[in-house]
């Protein structure tokens, strides 16, 4: 079975800056991922990425995976989407890691530029 994996923006950016593959670096987990991406997260890059070069190419990035319709912005969206969907998932965001934790959601990072670990 499918687990659900939400990605933020500063895990699409992330990987854009260090030139990895999601979907490759979710294969050194022992799970497998349907990877979501709230609405809220493509807003917040397509603001940005008028800015950064490489929000801009997170933003296409982004658009190859499932996007879905969420409510609010920033990290109280995706601690929102994460509780309703009860899901990962993927950021190195600390404050947002905290809060997750908090409300004992599993979490993924990305470990030296190239690799996903469970958190």
């Amino acid at each position: 079975m499918n687990q659900k994996l939400l990605l933020d923006t500063n895990s699409l950016m992330y990987s854009i800056k260090n030139k990895m593959d999601i979907r490759m670096a979710l294969l050194s987990i022992p799970l497998t991922f349907e990877i979501l991406i709230p609405k809220c997260v493509i807003d917040e890059l397509a603001g940005l990425s008028k800015t950064y070069w490489y929000a801009r190419a997170a933003l296409e990035y982004g658009k190859n995976f499932n996007i879905i319709e969420s409510y609010g912005t920033g990290d109280n969206c995706i601690l929102n989407m994460a509780i309703k969907l009860k899901c990962f998932v993927l950021t190195n965001d600390r404050g947002l890691i905290n809060r997750l934790r908090s409300k004992n959601i599993k979490i993924l990072m990305i470990s030296n530029g190239k690799s996903i670990v469970m958190k």
